[in-house]
């Protein structure tokens, strides 16, 4: 899931102002979670144990301990939550889950991130993970429900598994051993050769990833029907994936610059909104790989195809017709995930893109004076990494192919500010709150 897309589809509703953001820094919840997130994966490693060549073996190991080098360092760096509203209500989907499917282990360790897109995700050592925006962007927990039996189903079929052992082996394998030593034989056209054996590749491991998905809705929808969930919900659990995973994000009204940053102590600069003119560049591509063809998740309205033709109880669903059904708690809990984007993307470090967020509620006339505090905040942020020349960690940069004109326009602006200038806005919002 892409971040930009949680900008759009606003709710209109007004909130407090006085919103305090869940506190998550348990120290002791951490360590918990990192020890039990190893001792997983070590189980999983022992798997292995001499079942494949020495150099695979070797692979599959060095795998698996760089995973959990970077996952112990995700959360370290705080990006899960802990004993909150929403792990309370996962865990108990959970068991309604494995309560009712003999095949579902009750092992799974279930981490909430802070992570604001509508995704989840499940690792090779029965570790899952779902994305807080999951809640903010799902209408009920039958939805939720059926994205968590969806990533069940992923582990029970070992699909994660059967990937990186794949990938061990094809790696030490004469064949591409006898590629590598061709191509560095070549003398010319190296690169393209190169690219011709990835897009190969590329397109045969999308084919095989395409039917995971398949095999997963399947099964999936199979275990949650099982429960006390309404499992027709999935196809709109699915129609939604679509959605936020599509759509562009909101635009800032070039106003909203001038608005907010004409302060007392410094007036509002109009060679801030500057562009560079990216006409001047001639971008030629001679061969693109196409999405569609290598995306790993095939169009959602073929799942959802392929799960009516599978299932006589969906073949008369039509997904725009389909009835949702809220309840109160979760109803609450999406209020509580909306109200936590800010500052997850903040405790995230994604500064530039909390502004942004902060700028288009602003402009919204949504939870002004709470936006305000965080935007200077994350002004104070963005200071000190430019004064350290550290800014390129924490904003982007501006890339025409791929980003909309507002969010340009956003991203010249900041890069158009000098450090000095950048502190000024920190101060004023800052001096705003006291």
């Amino acid at each position: 899931m892409r971040f930009l897309v949680i900008f759009c589809f606003i709710f209109s509703s007004s909130f407090s102002q006085d919103y305090v953001p869940l506190d998550t820094l348990d120290q002791n919840h951490r360590t918990e979670n990192k020890e039990l997130f190893t001792a997983k994966l070590k189980t999983f490693g022992n798997k292995f144990n001499g079942k494949y060549s020495f150099s695979v073996n070797n692979e599959l190991e060095k795998n698996l301990e760089d995973f959990k080098t970077f996952f112990s360092k995700s959360i370290d760096r705080g990006e899960y939550v802990y004993n909150t509203p929403f792990n309370k209500k996962i865990n108990e989907i959970y068991t309604e889950i494995y309560e009712k499917n003999d095949v579902v282990p009750q092992d799974f360790q279930i981490l909430v991130s802070r992570n604001i897109s509508l995704n989840a995700y499940c690792f090779v050592n029965g570790t899952m993970v779902v994305n807080m925006g999951t809640i903010n962007y799902l209408e009920n927990e039958d939805q939720l429900a059926a994205i968590l039996c969806h990533e069940m189903a992923h582990k029970l079929l070992n699909h994660s598994e059967n990937k990186i052992v794949e990938s061990a082996i094809e790696k030490h394998s004469k064949e591409s051993k006898r590629e590598n030593r061709n191509l560095k034989r070549q003398k010319f056209n190296q690169q393209k050769t190169a690219f011709s054996v990835l897009k190969e590749k590329l397109f045969n491991n999308s084919k095989k990833n395409k039917k995971h998905e398949y095999e997963a809705d399947s099964l999936g929808f199979s275990l949650l029907r099982n429960t006390k969930y309404n499992a027709t919900e999935l196809l709109r659990a699915l129609d939604l994936s679509l959605m936020y995973d599509t759509i562009k994000p909101a635009n800032l009204d070039i106003g909203i610059y001038k608005k907010m940053f004409d302060i007392p102590d410094q007036p509002f600069n109009e060679k801030w909104l500057q562009q560079e003119d990216f006409s001047k560049y001639d971008y030629v591509f001679e061969e693109k790989i196409s999405r569609d063809s290598i995306s790993s998740h095939p169009e959602i309205f073929q799942r959802i195809e392929k799960l009516k033709q599978s299932f006589e109880e969906l073949e008369n669903h039509n997904r725009d017709t389909l009835k949702l059904a809220g309840s109160t708690d979760y109803d609450a809990l999406r209020t509580t995930a909306k109200k936590e984007q800010v500052p997850n993307l903040f405790y995230l470090k994604k500064y530039g893109f909390s502004i942004y967020l902060c700028l288009y509620r602003i402009q919204q006339n949504h939870m002004v004076e709470y936006h305000k505090y965080w935007m200077g905040k994350a002004f104070n942020e963005v200071y000190k990494a430019r004064k350290a020349y550290m800014a390129n960690k924490y904003l982007d940069r501006v890339d025409p192919e791929n980003q909309s004109e507002s969010y340009q326009q956003f991203i010249n602006f900041m890069w158009n500010l000098r450090v000095g200038e950048i502190k000024k806005i920190a101060e004023h919002y800052a001096k705003e709150e006291s």
